[in-house]
């Protein structure tokens, strides 16, 4: 079953993805679905500016540090407004190799390169990993110091700058202010003593990467990546090449798969196939899985090439809780919501932050780890969906009843598909009058009204009756509508 999920609509390919509601002068809040009560994600305030960030972090005083890695900075938001914290800013439009980045000392003049994640000590000390650089770094009284690596890549254990990192991205720590890195190309999970002793936590090093679950010392990870503590002792690691999530018992020196399903290793590439799939532990299916935190019995989880964040329940239910698996950039109601390369989440105070790399954004919603209810991408909607055999006329299923249009039919122009607006109110349970006036529709639903004629985009004039495109009618409503080429069938939810 072929199914389509972008904004491009082709003569025989109906494609689709949710946006935000328009803020139009015929449009009001409907107090019914978008209550202050909802789901509604946003832009974090005062954050602008970025390029490609990554690790997210709350510090002690409950400030939001974004690791800014393409402009080579850590950033803090302070009552919605964002300072330097650390780095140069990098000149646009140079690599990162045509400049030196690796310099310790003041804050304001050091060099980074690519800061990944970071954390804090009880100290408030923050620590970071320095991905180009190959190191582990803290900032400390308006400096910077070099914790572990040297600004050259390897594998070797020891203390301080004799240890050599290789592409490190995630980190934690302990109780004890242990620090926990995802050594990433190495594939091993390393561990930095308060006193800066360097050794290796988990894993078999090695050049490609692999999957073995077993003992601590002979597991084997593939481009480990994100890191978070649950409030057991267990670490998860996202490993990433793998598109697993693993677990580490602390109890037990044990490394074992806590969620996604397994795949055979393609050996051109090294790598397991990525997927999308909910369910339990066992059989859901992640695309690179990148940052995690742990809250209040919840694993969120940033699923980077399936652009959502995907959460895992303490009853072994994998759900995704925001993003609508095609990539883009929006925000508002749970089931308009589009990331592009979502890479970190971080979790306090009652809200969720996610950092939309490519998008260079921050986004955040508030929400309840112990309420949270999945919404279903388009890629959900379709996935087994029994239709009836393939015929000319579109077949139309509205929450999983097939129903017929009586004002009209939808009909293909100029690479698009339109709908007509009277049969669509009659689905959307909305009311529907004409307005002589303006020669416009009036649909009504709760506090919503929205207005549509035939001198708008999107909306055409046909044999007497309006006909609205299906993008258009998607972004002013609270629809969801999925098109599958196969069976020649449109899927509306409410």
């Amino acid at each position: 079953m072929k199914s389509h999920f972008n904004k491009i609509l082709l003569s025989t390919t109906i494609v689709f993805t949710l946006a935000t509601t328009p803020v139009l002068a015929s449009t009001t809040v409907d107090t019914a679905t978008v209550s202050k009560d909802s789901f509604q994600m946003t832009q974090v305030s005062g954050v602008a500016g970025l390029s490609k960030p990554y690790g997210l972090l709350l510090d002690k005083q409950g400030n939001l540090i974004i690791l800014d890695a393409g402009n080579q900075q850590i950033k803090k938001l302070e009552q919605s407004k964002l300072s330097v914290l650390a780095g140069v800013l990098k000149p646009q439009g140079l690599l990162n190799l045509e400049l030196p980045n690796y310099k310790d000392g003041d804050a304001s003049k050091a060099l980074l390169g690519d800061p990944r994640f970071a954390v804090v000590d009880s100290k408030g000390t923050i620590f970071f990993t320095d991905f180009a650089n190959h190191a582990i770094r803290k900032i400390k009284d308006g400096k910077v110091y070099t914790v572990a690596g040297s600004g050259k890549s390897g594998y070797k254990d020891g203390k301080g700058e004799e240890s050599l990192f290789n592409s490190p991205t995630g980190i934690a720590i302990d109780s004890k202010d242990n620090l926990y890195v995802a050594d990433t190309l190495n594939h091993v999970i390393r561990k930095i003593t308060p006193d800066g002793v360097v050794t290796t936590f988990g894993g078999e090093q090695s050049v490609d990467g692999a999957y073995v679950d077993g003992a601590l010392g002979k597991a084997k990870f593939n481009e480990p990546s994100g890191l978070a503590w649950d409030d057991k002792g267990n670490l998860y690691v996202s490993d990433s090449g793998n598109h697993l999530i693993r677990q580490i018992s602390t109890t037990t020196n044990q490394v074992t798969t806590f969620a996604g399903k397994k795949t055979e290793i393609n050996p051109d590439t090294g790598y397991m196939q990525g997927g999308y799939a909910h369910g339990n532990t066992q059989t859901a299916r992640f695309n690179s899985p990148k940052g995690l935190t742990f809250a209040e019995g919840v694993l969120f989880v940033a699923d980077s090439l399936n652009q959502c964040i995907r959460t895992v329940l303490p009853d072994g239910k994998v759900i995704n809780v925001a993003g609508m698996s095609a990539a883009g950039d929006q925000v508002g109601a749970q089931n308009q919501v589009q990331f592009n390369n979502p890479v970190a989440v971080a979790y306090a105070n009652g809200k969720l932050y996610v950092s939309d790399s490519y998008n260079h954004k921050v986004k955040e919603v508030a929400l309840n780890p112990k309420q949270l209810k999945g919404v279903n991408t388009p890629a959900d909607i379709i996935a087994g969906f029994k239709f009836a055999p393939r015929s000319e006329e579109m077949q139309i299923w509205m929450n999983g009843k097939q129903v017929q249009f009586q004002s009209g039919k939808v009909f293909h122009q100029s690479g698009k598909t339109y709908v007509p607006i009277r049969d669509i109110a009659q689905l959307w349970q909305a009311e529907i009058n004409w307005n002589d006036a303006e020669q416009a529709a009036i649909l009504s639903k709760g506090d919503v009204q929205l207005k549509w004629s035939n001198e708008q985009d999107g909306v055409v004039l046909q044999d007497n009756r309006l006909y609205v495109e299906i993008g258009e009618l998607q972004e002013r409503t609270t629809l969801t509508l999925v098109y599958d080429v196969d069976y020649n069938g449109l899927v509306i939810n409410r």
